[in-house]
């Protein structure tokens, strides 16, 4: 006897529709009364009706629901503040196994001056089936030093021995998943 996990639910969905069929052929063929026709078919159309549904929107259903199911169940426990944080982790598409950050601050001539130089080494992954660009981004705090703001007055980067003073001028290697 074949397994029917192995075959899949599209036996089940096969035969469901089969079984419809029938239904209208005997309703058809076979000379019933009133109230076995109308059960027959109703019968039928009811299979039918299940099968369709059953091999297209179930089954999408059941993808978005197993695909977001953590997202689902665990995001409508989350207080509000929570839930934007929560969808920016599930948004992600790359993994840092390795970070290496180091920062060194100097002093410059001018007083409101710091240089910042920030080294920056990663090993990254693609969590993702498809093609995906890691970006490379800094961001920078309000410090509420002595009542003045913080301010980039330059800003230039080095990859690859390669030195960009715009960072939209930086090139970005696709990860494969």
């Amino acid at each position: 006897m074949p397994n029917p996990d192995k075959r899949g639910p599209w036996g089940a969905i096969i035969a469901i529709a089969v079984a419809g069929a029938v239904c209208f052929a005997v309703a058809s063929v076979w000379k019933l009364s009133r109230v076995p026709y109308d059960l027959v078919l109703a019968v039928g159309t009811a299979c039918l009706v299940a099968a369709f549904l059953a091999a297209s929107v179930d089954r999408w259903f059941k993808k978005e629901l197993v695909t977001d199911a953590f997202k689902a169940v665990f995001g409508n426990m989350l207080p509000k503040q929570l839930k934007d944080e929560l969808a920016w982790v599930f948004e992600q598409e790359v993994l840092y196994e390795r970070l290496d950050l180091t920062l060194r601050l100097t002093p410059t001539d001018h007083p409101d001056l710091l240089v910042a130089r920030i080294e920056l080494t990663r090993d990254v992954r693609n969590i993702t089936t498809r093609k995906v660009t890691p970006q490379l981004f800094l961001a920078m705090d309000e410090w509420f030093h002595d009542g003045s703001r913080s301010r980039v007055v330059s800003l230039h980067c080095t990859q690859d021995g390669k030195t960009y003073s715009e960072m939209k001028e930086m090139p970005s290697a696709g990860l494969r998943g």
